[in-house]
């Protein structure tokens, strides 16, 4: 099994949260799946950290990022899109969009490699030598 790419210590201290039990077991399992699905839609993903193509402060921050909104939907209730008060109406959501660990479009562009080099060209039509 792969070691996760960040750990419960990122989370506390970019959260500025003190965790407590059963909160610490959940948020490990929440990072397993976070690293999981991060190397699912990244390839290379560890080769690039390892090669400094890929800093791991982005990869450690996008992680964090993951767990904090899986946290948040379950302190707020899975499913529940928004509560309002002080007439206490609560909104649900389906919850087709994605799952509860997921990784936005935009953190996805961070993480996926881009290439170095190239620039504009022109291709010339009708085969000119």
């Amino acid at each position: 099994m792969p070691t996760p790419l960040f750990e419960l210590v990122d989370v506390a201290e970019i959260s500025g949260e003190v965790f407590a039990e059963p909160e610490i077991t959940q948020i490990n399992r929440y990072i397993t799946i976070a690293s999981a699905r991060m190397r699912a839609k990244v390839s290379g993903l560890d080769a690039r950290i390892a090669a400094g193509k890929l800093d791991q402060d982005i990869v450690t921050g996008i992680g964090v990022d993951m767990v904090m909104r899986a946290l948040a939907t379950v302190r707020r209730g899975i499913g529940v899109k928004r509560t309002e008060y002080p007439e206490i109406m609560t909104e649900y959501s389906d919850g087709a969009e994605h799952g509860l660990i997921y990784l936005t479009d935009a953190e996805l562009a961070e993480l996926l490699d881009t290439p170095d080099e190239g620039g504009a060209f022109t291709i010339v039509p009708g085969g000119r030598p």
